[in-house]
């Protein structure tokens, strides 16, 4: 027998469906001032840049309507890809625009490591300065670059990992004395800028 994968609403409320429903939203939406407060939140244009990635070089529909794979967001040519967003600068203060140290971050990538020779790419996209970059598996994860001193921290009982570049994507940044400001930003804003994408 075939289970139906649609569910069927158990006593729906009216009143509330008016409210928060696929209409409420549609009428909602086409406000553009609406369209774009939605547009400025990080999850919500996350989402939408994943989808339109997806859509324009995946090999197929996405596999399902949750855009939450385990292990993939979009598979191209056989290979697996896992995109990652950022829309927020990080330490945007009067402090961190003397010192320089404006930086841009994804996090969540120790669950995306394979063993070495896994076929993926990790797409980064950058959408406050709209830039795009693609790194090969094995080069992020264990090649020369592999992630510098970026530190490990514990969420939730799994190790994860939140990976920083600079802002303005100057990587030779330094303190009076010489030393570079962040080691690690620096790492991995040259790591990136190695693998930008500039015809998509």
């Amino acid at each position: 027998m075939k289970i139906s994968k649609e569910w069927n609403k158990v006593g729906t409320n009216p009143k509330i469906k008016e409210l928060i429903g696929p209409e409420a939203f549609f009428a909602w939406i086409s406000n553009r001032d609406n369209a774009l407060s939605l547009y400025n939140m990080g999850d919500v244009s996350g989402r939408w840049i994943e989808k339109v990635v997806e859509e324009n070089e995946g090999d197929s529909v996405n596999e399902s309507t949750n855009q939450n794979i385990k292990g993939k967001d979009i598979v191209r040519q056989g290979v697996d890809g896992e995109i990652k967003t950022t829309s927020t600068i990080c330490n945007f203060t009067d402090d961190g625009l003397k010192h320089k140290s404006c930086h841009l971050q994804i996090g969540a990538l120790m669950s995306k490591k394979g063993p070495k020779g896994t076929k993926k790419d990790i797409i980064i996209v950058d959408a406050v300065n709209f830039r795009r970059f693609e790194i090969p598996h094995d080069d992020f994860y264990y090649g020369d670059f592999q992630l510098g001193e970026v530190k490990a921290a514990t969420r939730s009982g799994k190790e994860d990992l939140n990976f920083r570049w600079y802002a303005d994507y100057d990587s030779e940044k330094y303190y009076l004395n010489g030393d570079y400001r962040s080691p690690s930003k620096s790492n991995n804003t040259k790591l990136i800028l190695n693998y930008e994408k500039k015809n998509k």
